[in-house]
């Protein structure tokens, strides 16, 4: 399960590029010349090409779309700080139907058709929150997705709270899946964790996770570290944005 996490990690952040290519505009910049997992950095580097938005005042950071940061602590330690945009943070809740007509018909599947694609629930992404460090932050990086089978129902628009699982559990929806590297080094959840959204509307989403993780793929004893950071992300894009 891990390993498939972590190869669906770059088509994520295609579809997020492809977002942001649909709605024209500038990112925040959120990462610069960033690496996604795998050594697909092509994918990294053109999803931090998205469409930047005014918005609220972040919690940490001076960026305009908000900003992130990660507390890494235990065998491995490391920390850094993110910039909102469309690299950052994506969800099909922002964009209006005409919109999203235009995303999918840049990201159909052979042989089926942009009026099929709106009937699936969802459409693209509910959520996806990636806090990716800004300037030269090195190959450390932060995702928090949906997991299971997740529909607009287990994950409203609107504040809550989430189970963060572990990715050899059942998923179940409305819970979430994590993917975390640090250097080259990947991290899977130990046991299930928390994440609070207390802002998830027009305007942007805001909140904050933990969990406890180890290395997920390495030889001999595995590293054991605690995570927890918090976010503060302006609506990026979409029609449905109050600037």
């Amino acid at each position: 399960m891990a390993h498939l996490r972590v190869a669906i990690w770059p088509l994520l952040l295609l579809a997020m590029a492809a977002v942001s290519v649909a709605c024209g505009g500038d990112d925040d910049g959120g990462s610069g010349g960033l690496t996604a997992p795998g050594g697909a950095g092509g994918e990294r580097e053109a999803a931090t090409k998205g469409t930047g938005g005014p918005g609220g005042g972040p919690a940490v950071g001076g960026s305009s779309n908000g900003s992130c940061e990660v507390n890494v602590n235990g065998d491995v330690t490391a920390s850094w700080k993110g910039r909102g945009g469309a690299s950052a943070v994506g969800s099909d809740y922002w964009f209006g139907d005409e919109e999203m007509k235009k995303i999918l018909g840049s990201l159909k599947s052979a042989g089926e058709t942009v009026d099929e694609a709106m009937k699936k629930d969802p459409r693209l992404y509910i959520l996806i929150v990636n806090c990716l460090p800004s300037g030269t932050g090195g190959n450390n990086a932060l995702s928090l997705i949906p997991g299971g089978d997740s529909k607009y129902k287990d994950i409203p628009f609107k504040a809550g709270e989430y189970v963060i699982a572990k990715p050899d559990a059942q998923d179940q929806p409305g819970e979430f899946s994590v993917m975390l590297t640090v250097g080259e080094v990947f991290f899977s959840v130990t046991e299930p964790g928390k994440l609070t959204i207390a802002k998830f509307d027009q305007t942007g989403i805001a909140g904050s996770f933990s969990f406890k993780g180890e290395e997920a793929f390495g030889e001999g004893a595995a590293k054991k570290v605690n995570v927890d950071g918090k976010f503060d992300f302006a609506c990026p894009a979409g029609e449905k944005c109050k600037r």
